[in-house]
């Protein structure tokens, strides 16, 4: 992920764990410095269908966290059973959304 974030995201980024992200103390402690975060979960998408098959897996789906105000917006509700791969579209959307804009 951070080689591909260096080779395709423009903008200043810091890749922490999620106990860093909700740390008062330390480096990113200051919301204005770091206002947000682009966590990850993971979600449960096994179904029973009527003849008692299961389907699914474990799937990753992105959302942003306002540090300021220490809110969750939601997830688009969207998924990718690729782990590995799972931030791809959502860094990308976010290049495209602000291309041409600067820090």
């Amino acid at each position: 992920m951070i080689d591909f974030l260096k080779e395709h995201y423009p903008y200043s980024f810091e890749v922490l764990s999620r106990k860093e992200i909700g740390d008062s103390l330390g480096k990113y402690a200051d919301p204005s410095a770091y206002p947000w975060a682009l966590l990850w979960k993971h979600n449960n998408t096994f179904r029973k269908d009527f003849q008692g098959n299961y389907s699914g897996g474990f799937n990753m789906a992105g959302y942003f966290f306002d540090r300021t105000n220490k809110k969750d917006y939601p997830s688009t509700g969207l998924v990718n059973s690729y782990a590995q791969t799972g931030y791809r579209p959502v860094i990308n959307g976010i290049t495209n959304h602000f291309k041409g804009r600067t820090n």
